[in-house]
C-alpha cells in the first residue's frame, strides 16, 4: 500500500511541470490510493489563456510527470479524465496499484532538469541523433495527434514573423501588459518569497535592460505616453531577431479543441520536453498564447483587443494554419528548438497544495 508521504513526494517531483507564466493552477486532493488534480482558474487570468487552454496543457504536462513518477516509485497509474461533469475544474483522478512492471524507457530523471531556455541559439542543424529521437517521438503519438518539427529556414522565419505578433501585444495592449506584468519578480529574493510567476532572471537580460523593463516598461502610463516611439513594433522585431536564432521550430496538433484534446496535447509536450533535455536540446515555448488568442478571435469579438489588433491576431494566426498547420487538425502548442548555453535561471515553484482525506 501506497503511504502519505510518498504520494506528497510523487506530488511535489511531479508539480515542476511548466504552466503560463509560472501559474501552477492546480490543487491537489487524495483519498487513499487516488490521486484528484483540480484546476483553479484565477491562478492565469491573461487573455491569451482562452478557456483555460494554456492552463489545460499545463495540466498535461502535470499529469505526465505524474505517470512517470508514480511509476519511478513502483506504482502503476490509471489515469481518468473529467470523471464528474458536476466539477468542470475536476481535470483528473488517478488511481494507483501496486506491481508496477520495471520502465526501461523513463524520463524521469529529466524531470527536475527540463527548462525553458530563452537564450539566442545557435545556428546549426540538430545533431542526428536528436533527429532520429525526434522522428521516433512522432511516429509514437497516438491517434488523433501530429507532431511537427522543421528545420526549413523559410519556416523558421515564418514562425518568427507570426509569433512575435504576441510579443508586440505586450507592450501594446493594457490588458495582456498588465496581467503579464502583475506577475513579475523582479529580484532573487521576491523570487525566493513567491515561488510562482515570471522571475525576470529566466528572461536573460541585461543589467540595463532589468532596469528599463522594471522603471518603464512595466508602466501602462509611460508606454501609452510615449507609444510614438514604437516600443512595442520594437519589441517585436527584437523577439523575431531570437526566434530566427533556432535550429528548429515545431508544434503539437490535437484532432480537436476538446478540453481532452489539449490535457492529452500537455502531455504529449511534457514528455517531448523531457527528451529534449535528454538530448541537450534547448527547448523555448514560441509564444504560445498567440494560438489560443487566435483561436478566440475566430470565435467572438475580443473585446479587450482593439479592432486592428484583432485584426492583426487573427491574420498572424490564419497565416500560421495555412502554412504550418496539417488539415483537420488544431495547434495545441509551439516551440522552438536549437543549441545554447544553460540558461541563467530558472522559475522556481511553490509547494503545491494537497488536501488529504
Amino acid at each position: 500500500m501506497i503511504s502519505q508521504k510518498q504520494i506528497e513526494n510523487i506530488i511535489k517531483i511531479a508539480a515542476q511541470a511548466p504552466s503560463g507564466n509560472n501559474s501552477q493552477p492546480w490543487t491537489f486532493e487524495v483519498e487513499k490510493n487516488v490521486i484528484s488534480i483540480f484546476n483553479v482558474p484565477d491562478k492565469d487570468k491573461i487573455l491569451f489563456n482562452y478557456k483555460d487552454r494554456g492552463s489545460l496543457v499545463a495540466h498535461g504536462a502535470l499529469l505526465e510527470n505524474l505517470v512517470i513518477t508514480i511509476g519511478e516509485f513502483g506504482f502503476d497509474p490509471e489515469v481518468k479524465l473529467f470523471p464528474e461533469e458536476t466539477d468542470e475544474n475536476l481535470v483528473a483522478k488517478i488511481i494507483l496499484s501496486e506491481n508496477k512492471s520495471p520502465n526501461e524507457d523513463s524520463l524521469y530523471e529529466w524531470i527536475g532538469k527540463r527548462t525553458t531556455n530563452r537564450r539566442p541559439y545557435e545556428s546549426r542543424p540538430l545533431e542526428s541523433t536528436a533527429q532520429e529521437a525526434f522522428k521516433k517521438f512522432g511516429a509514437s503519438l497516438s491517434e488523433g495527434f501530429e507532431f511537427f518539427v522543421s528545420e526549413d529556414k523559410e519556416d523558421i522565419e515564418f514562425a518568427a514573423d507570426k509569433f512575435s505578433v504576441g510579443d508586440r501585444l505586450i507592450f501594446e495592449n493594457k490588458s495582456v501588459h498588465e496581467a503579464l506584468f502583475s506577475t513579475v519578480s523582479w529580484t532573487q529574493e521576491a523570487e525566493q518569497r513567491k515561488r510562482e510567476g515570471l522571475y525576470v532572471g529566466t528572461k536573460e537580460l541585461s543589467k540595463a535592460e532589468v532596469f528599463v523593463f522594471r522603471n518603464l516598461l512595466s508602466n501602462w502610463t509611460f508606454l501609452k505616453v510615449f507609444g510614438w516611439l514604437g516600443i512595442a513594433e520594437k519589441a517585436q522585431e527584437k523577439r523575431k531577431v531570437l526566434y530566427r536564432s533556432s535550429s528548429a521550430i515545431g508544434m503539437i496538433f490535437a484532432k480537436d479543441l476538446s478540453k481532452e484534446g489539449f490535457v492529452e496535447g500537455g502531455r504529449i509536450l511534457q514528455r517531448f520536453w523531457l527528451l529534449t533535455a535528454k538530448e541537450g536540446v534547448a527547448f523555448q515555448p514560441l509564444t504560445v498564447g498567440m494560438l489560443y488568442l487566435g483561436q478566440k478571435t475566430l470565435d467572438e469579438r475580443v473585446e479587450e483587443l482593439s479592432l486592428s489588433q484583432q485584426e492583426m491576431v487573427e491574420e498572424s494566426y490564419k497565416d500560421i494554419s495555412e502554412r504550418l498547420i496539417p488539415d483537420n487538425k488544431y495547434p495545441i502548442f509551439s516551440f522552438r528548438l536549437g543549441y545554447a548555453k544553460p540558461p541563467t535561471a530558472s522559475s522556481l515553484k511553490k509547494d503545491p497544495v494537497i488536501i488529504f482525506k
